[in-house]
């Protein structure tokens, strides 16, 4: 027979009965941390997308085709033309529709910052280049 539990208490359970080495603990972030970085460098787009994804790890909200979008995102990055944006928004803008449709009252904070990062990473190589690539 079927048992009704809140959503919060569902939540809870999926969180932590989730893949072994699931966070257990809030990730955490900070401004420096998103703002102070050049998500035109490759390095910066690795952060920001390990952290997108340990954001949604820690929600209950990894889907099965969420790493595989991080992965277009991060080729796409590493595949760019110099000084254009190449194909970062049509990569990023599934992976941000996927994040904008999950936001709640208990998540807005954190999905808000993991959507300002794929701003961040989808934006920024127009506006600086960098001379390391």
């Amino acid at each position: 027979m079927g048992q009704v539990i809140t959503l919060g208490a569902y939540r809870d359970e999926r969180r932590f009965a989730g893949r072994p080495g699931a966070p257990r603990e809030k990730p955490s972030l900070s401004g420096e941390e998103v703002w102070g970085r050049n998500y035109a460098e490759l390095e910066s787009v690795v952060f920001g997308l390990l952290k997108v994804r340990e954001i949604l790890e820690f929600h209950g909200c990894l889907a099965e085709d969420t790493d595989q979008r991080l992965i277009e995102v991060l080729d796409a990055a590493f595949h760019r033309p110099p000084g254009r944006p190449g194909r970062l928004p049509e990569t990023v803008h599934p992976l941000k529709d996927c994040i904008a449709q999950s936001v709640d009252a208990e998540n807005h904070k954190q999905f808000k910052t993991a959507l300002i990062v794929l701003d961040l990473i989808e934006k920024s190589p127009q506006y600086k280049e960098t001379p390391s690539r």
